[in-house]
């Protein structure tokens, strides 16, 4: 980012923002009614992306390698980030994005711990109980450019516990990427996340895939001094359950390498998935140089509190 630069593509820019703006202010709720497990693999992966309702999958952020395996080619570095949605639940990922030749190798890692009603079957007991579960998830990516193009593939090992039920699987998502127009700061991806056999849903064994159609643009000279971006995706489960997720932010850009951003977001949520906190967020960063620190909001629903996550990124 660059307190001073060329305007010339203000008209194009401002159009796609304005159009992901105008996508993300009519979304409609779909919400499903039955859990996927592992559940980690369903989790906010980037204080980033929470900020702005959860739209990870044109993230330059290393936490990307969770959303799109193909924008791995933009997004180096390595990001640390976590959360607490209750006093019962906690969520943590760790990225790390580097170059390897012709290609851009990917690793990371999610954790999920949390506290669930399970069923006892002791006599003489309460029929329920509350009953400690953990859920952690590794990846591994790979991405290259080809032409214009760039594809990425990523495979994740992921393992449940909770109560006496186990959960091993290993899936694979596989994305492409485009960017284009004035230093590549708008891109359109798509990707196929969760295929496997052993990703399955709670009760009817079907293996719950996404799909995600994604359209951002970056660091759109707004003013002197003044960055936007925007970035808008829509989900569809196996199932037809249909998602949208989108957000902006806005940065003051005093001189190159120093930022101080604030975020806005806005996502469909499933009204049964209590590891989701409300529909709107928000969030701020700070950029000094090569290191970034990030906290984002997720607001509260239901009578479940609010939801903070802080990370920090290191490019």
């Amino acid at each position: 980012m660059s307190a001073h630069r060329p305007l010339a593509w203000r008209g194009s820019a401002a159009s796609v923002l304005l159009l992901s703006t105008v996508l993300t202010s009519v979304a409609l709720a779909q919400p499903s009614s039955i859990d996927a497990r592992p559940r980690v693999l369903r989790t906010p992966a980037s204080v980033v992306a929470a900020g702005m309702g959860d739209a990870g999958a044109v993230l330059v952020d290393p936490a990307v390698l969770f959303y799109n395996p193909s924008m791995l080619p933009q997004a180096g570095g390595v990001a640390l980030s976590g959360h607490r949605l209750d006093a019962a639940t906690t969520n943590a990922s760790m990225a790390s994005v580097q170059s390897v030749g012709g290609l851009t190798v990917g690793l990371g890692a999610r954790v999920l711990g949390f506290r669930e009603v399970a069923p006892r079957f002791s006599v003489g007991l309460p029929p329920f109980d509350s009953a400690p579960g953990s859920s952690t998830a590794l990846t591994a990516a790979v991405a290259r450019p080809i032409g214009p193009v760039r594809l990425g593939v990523s495979a994740t090992y992921a393992r449940e516990s909770f109560a006496e039920r186990q959960d091993e699987v290993a899936v694979a998502d596989v994305g492409v990427a485009m960017p284009f127009g004035p230093g590549n700061a708008l891109t359109v991806a798509a990707t196929v996340q969760h295929l496997g056999r052993g990703y399955q849903r709670a009760s009817d064994g079907e293996r719950p895939w996404r799909g995600t159609l994604a359209f951002g643009g970056r660091n759109y000279p707004l003013a002197t001094f003044w960055d936007i971006s925007a970035m808008t995706q829509l989900m569809i489960d196996a199932d037809g359950t249909v998602h949208h997720a989108g957000g902006a932010e806005l940065a003051w850009v005093p001189v190159e390498g120093v930022a101080i951003a604030a975020r806005t977001g806005f996502r469909t949520v499933d009204e049964l998935d209590r590891f989701s906190a409300g529909r709107f967020t928000g969030g701020l960063g700070m950029t000094l140089d090569r290191w970034s620190l990030d906290w984002a909001l997720d607001a509260s629903r239901d009578g479940r509190p609010a939801a903070h996550r802080f990370g920090v990124r290191i490019r």
